[in-house]
């Protein structure tokens, strides 16, 4: 019975013995049931009354319930099928539902339509027919694998050829098998073949789900050993997926879906450890509920490490130490970001484990091994550029060492802020002392800043016209690029980001030292340039300049 619904699913299987299948028939009728309810019961619902029709049915259910003292049921329809007529394969399919005196009175009536799925075969042993079921389903998927060329991952429960189906449902229909056997049978032939040729997780969680009840109550002693024996071979399948999980990034797209499937698998297998009334250790192999645990994290942190060590191992021997210390560290950052993002949430919700942590943590410990000695070093040897006050810079010093040491730098605190989505920061060796390694560098950072601005400043010079921008604004083209040029120093505090307040006091004061310097500069270039347009005018040059330009020139003088 299917209560309150006109869509019934009931999902029940029946098996029982026939005689003469030539001349017997299988009558399958539907009913709709009325809950028993008393007259007075009866009389509140008249006002759910909507049309004639209504009253006069239950003006009827009141009669009949008054009269018989018992509830009068509504025949829907019914199916009668000759089994002979039932083919080899059997029957899926839908049926229509027939009045007692032919279909729907006379047509004029649809009373609907059930799904069945039957068929006739000779009775076996129960015990013989599961075994047999296992070993051909077993063999089937073997062999479905093999001849469609199934990528690992990919194989969700549907055969590729339609007869492996009709094969095994006349297996399960002659060995008289019920869902539940073949839900069994299927955990204990996909777990098999798992540790060969992976299948998609999604099989699992709803699998486990239908026979935990049974392995509880029902299961033989063979059976539970080897749903233990094969579980453990699944969570070994499972962890070294986790443990390749950062390979999986690049080239698999089901990385969510599959993550999420095993998660919940290895989850519901260690809830019914935690939960169960009683077990078996003898049967049980090593599985444990902590044993989950300890493989998952297991697996994280020894993904994480080979993935640092095959990163590590992509050094370009013609890159600087520095270069590649920022590629190493543009790997994790994607690394880590790709795992906080996609799966991160799934290992803390299905089974607890910190996933983006333990990886995070590896990465910190082997990232600093490698990474302060060579900072330490480079900041060490470098020299303070020479400064000139007139030309700047010469041009055959080498930025470029400083410059590189800028980018590792911002590579390294993005490395940083990810720890942000820590649980916590105790104990991190990156965080909170990297700046310190690069004390030594900032210096030099901000001579290049300076060296850069000043050029930057004399070439927006040579090419000023002298001439507003446009309406709106009222200065030359170098008064606003010089302006663009000092915005670009505030970015680059910003994106120094210095920890250390007290510490950043001196950078602070070199800075405004700086931009006064260069200011300063401005004027005396632009004063240099009127002064030479003025020669020029003097010696007869055709050149004029107009009341709005010098006033234009005062401005940016001033500026």
């Amino acid at each position: 019975m299917k209560p309150e619904t006109l869509t019934p699913v009931w999902r029940e299987y029946f098996s029982f013995p026939v005689t003469n299948t030539q001349e017997e028939t299988l009558v399958v009728e539907v009913w709709d049931y009325d809950p028993e309810e008393t007259v007075s019961d009866k009389m509140k619902r008249f006002g759910e009354v909507k049309s004639t029709k209504g009253l006069r049915v239950l003006m009827k259910e009141i009669t009949l319930t008054a009269t018989a003292g018992k509830q009068q049921h509504d025949f829907l329809g019914w199916i009668k099928i000759p089994l002979k007529q039932i083919p080899p394969i059997g029957y899926d399919k839908w049926f229509a539902l027939e009045g007692k005196n032919g279909k729907g009175n006379g047509g004029k009536k649809n009373r609907g339509e059930v799904l069945l799925r039957m068929a006739v075969g000779t009775e076996k042993e129960k015990k013989v027919a599961t075994q047999e079921y296992r070993h051909v389903l077993h063999l089937l998927l073997v062999h479905d694998l093999d001849e469609e060329n199934i990528p690992p991952y990919q194989w969700n429960g549907e055969f590729k050829n339609k007869y492996s189906g009709y094969i095994l449902r006349q297996l399960q229909w002659q060995g008289g098998l019920t869902p539940l056997d073949l839900d069994m049978s299927k955990w204990l032939v996909y777990t098999r073949v798992q540790c060969d040729h992976p299948l998609h997780a999604k099989l699992y969680p709803a699998l486990f789900e239908s026979i935990v009840g049974y392995l509880d109550t029902q299961a033989t002693d063979d059976e539970i050993r080897k749903f233990w024996f094969l579980s453990e071979k699944l969570i070994e399948s499972f962890a070294n997926f986790v443990r390749n999980i950062h390979q999986s990034f690049l080239n698999n797209s089901d990385i969510s879906s599959q993550v999420y499937h095993m998660l919940k698998t290895l989850g519901l297998l260690k809830d019914h450890l935690n939960t169960r009334k009683k077990s078996n250790p003898e049967l049980e192999s090593n599985v444990t509920a902590d044993m989950i645990i300890e493989k998952i994290t297991s697996a994280v942190t020894k993904g994480a490490s080979e993935l640092f060590l095959n990163v590590t191992q992509i050094e370009n021997a013609e890159e600087s130490a520095v270069e590649n210390m920022i590629k190493i560290g543009q790997l994790l950052i994607a690394d880590l970001r790709k795992g906080h993002e996609v799966v991160n949430a799934c290992f803390k919700e299905l089974l607890g484990v910190e996933y983006f942590d333990i990886t995070y943590r590896v990465y910190d410990e082997k990232y600093c091994v490698i990474l302060e000695p060579v900072v330490t070093y480079v900041c060490s040897n470098l020299r303070r550029l020479d400064l000139r006050d007139e030309d700047g810079i010469p041009q055959d010093q080498d930025m470029s060492m400083g410059t590189s040491l800028f980018e590792l730098y911002l590579a390294v605190r993005q490395f940083s802020d990810l720890s942000e989505h820590l649980t916590s920061k105790a104990e991190l060796h990156i965080s909170g002392m990297f700046h310190n390694w690069f004390y030594a560098s900032v210096a030099q950072w901000l001579d290049i800043a300076f060296f850069k601005a000043m050029n930057r400043i004399r070439k927006a010079v040579q090419i000023d016209n002298l001439k507003p921008v446009d309406q709106y604004v009222q200065r030359s083209s170098s008064a606003v690029d010089t302006a663009n040029i000092f915005h670009q120093i505030q970015i680059f505090w910003n994106q120094l980001s210095w920890p250390d307040v007290e510490g950043s006091y001196t950078f602070i004061a070199k800075i405004m030292d700086d931009l006064c310097r260069c200011i300063i500069c401005y004027g005396e270039m632009m004063c240099r340039k009127v002064e030479e347009l003025e020669r020029k005018q003097q010696l007869g040059a055709k050149y004029e300049i107009s009341d709005e330009v010098i006033k234009l020139i005062n401005i940016c003088q001033n500026s």
